[in-house]
């Protein structure tokens, strides 16, 4: 009888923690205008669809969205619980535009935000960051 449970308990134990999806959560610190941020890395489809929705961040974090390609992607602010600041960042990691404190809504309405070019990333930070700090086009991130 003992050799029954044995084997019966593994395949249970196996079937529990297969569907149980452990995610790595990758995070780099970056620095603007002599600022650090460690920021989380929004790399995949699933990263980047959540992004920081649900979620208050400290003034010295943020997310960092990392493109398949360069692009003009569009971004809302759905589930957000503040507003965020959006910098759109080129390929060479040069500040291409900047969304200070992104509305959650306006008007009842979701509100879509895109870059004026394509960029390869997408750094969301606490609204009113940029200004604070001074971030403007054309500043380089130190990846």
């Amino acid at each position: 009888m003992k050799k029954f449970y044995t084997p019966l308990f593994f395949v249970f134990f196996i079937v529990i923690f297969s569907s149980v999806s452990f995610s790595v959560v990758k995070t780099k610190n970056i620095t603007i205008k002599g600022f650090k941020f460690l920021v989380e890395i929004a790399d995949d489809f699933q990263k980047r669809e959540q992004g920081l929705s649900g979620r208050i961040i400290k003034p010295d974090e943020g997310m960092l969205f990392v493109l398949d390609e360069v692009s003009r992607p569009y971004f809302w602010m759905n589930g957000c619980l503040e507003p965020l600041d959006i910098i759109w960042i080129d390929e060479k990691g040069v500040v291409a535009g900047i969304v200070n404190k992104a509305p959650l809504m306006k008007k009842n309405k979701i509100v879509l935000y895109f870059p004026d070019q394509p960029i390869k990333y997408v750094l969301e930070l606490k609204g009113g960051t940029s200004k604070r700090i001074g971030i403007k086009k054309y500043d380089k991130i130190i990846f």
